[in-house]
């Protein structure tokens, strides 16, 4: 019998109401630290991630990763982007190599395909013109055998050199696609237009007067040029647009080099 109350004693004693109190406020406690923990370091953290993540699907190195806070992990933000401005920097110089001729400067193969592709769309949209000129070197290789591959160079450096003053609007688009073969695309620019633009460059040529004792033709060196256009439709096509300039090309050389031919199917 003297035991019967004992377990009521303890009873009471545990879930006293101090006791409870007690854990309650412990309770609250852990869960104010929890909230604090989430929102100062796991939502930051998973914020940067999806910010991480982003950057390495779209490969665009020039975003930074925000976060205000001169904490460890503030520290580790400013590395983080300062990593980040390093790729871009590097990113940028390779996509700049990839783009350029190495001996000109200008355009390569690759941006004028990337460019002629974006432009052709363009100018089907707004069903405006696009013009091609394809130039080329005349008698270039007998320039080498007479003068040497350094010889060559400069000479391809100052044919580039005068395309650049020549083309200077945004959307040209001057590239080398061979040795010595050059293309210029032309955005809303007429067939009779790009005709003067490519007389133009010719007689431009000609006024350097750049020796070429090898030259069966005219002493200097020369070149020749194909133009064509078109304003995009159904039935024709880029690869259409370059495949006539080329044949305008072939016939300035077959009807003595030093001009200009323009494409008879130019439709611009």
């Amino acid at each position: 019998m003297c035991f019967k109350a004992a377990p009521r004693a303890f009873d009471d004693e545990i879930f006293s109401p101090t006791i409870v109190a007690a854990l309650i406020i412990a309770t609250l406690s852990w869960a104010v630290v929890i909230v604090l923990m989430k929102r100062a370091v796991i939502y930051p953290i998973e914020n940067l991630a999806q910010t991480m993540r982003r950057i390495r699907q779209s490969s665009n190195y020039q975003q930074k990763l925000n976060y205000k806070h001169n904490d460890e992990l503030g520290k580790l933000v400013d590395e983080y982007n300062e990593l980040l401005e390093h790729v871009a920097n590097h990113t940028s110089k390779l996509e700049a190599y990839s783009y350029k001729d190495a001996l000109t400067g200008i355009g390569n193969r690759r941006l004028f395909q990337e460019r002629l592709d974006y432009l052709w769309k363009l100018a089907s949209r707004r069903q405006l013109s696009l013009s091609a000129i394809v130039f080329d070197l005349d008698y270039f290789k007998q320039y080498n055998d007479r003068y040497g591959h350094d010889g060559g160079d400069h000479v391809l450096r100052q044919f580039s050199g005068l395309l650049k003053k020549r083309f200077t609007r945004e959307t040209d688009v001057i590239a080398r696609t061979g040795g010595e073969e050059f293309i210029v695309l032309l955005f809303d620019v007429s067939k009779a237009n790009a005709l003067k633009l490519a007389n133009r460059l010719v007689g431009d040529l000609r006024l350097l007067a750049i020796p070429h004792e090898a030259s069966p033709q005219s002493g200097v060196v020369s070149v020749s040029a194909g133009v064509a256009s078109f304003t995009p439709i159904k039935d024709n096509s880029p690869d259409e647009l370059i495949r006539k300039a080329d044949e305008a090309l072939y016939e300035a050389k077959a009807a003595g080099r030093d001009q200009v031919s323009i494409s008879p199917d130019s439709r611009a």
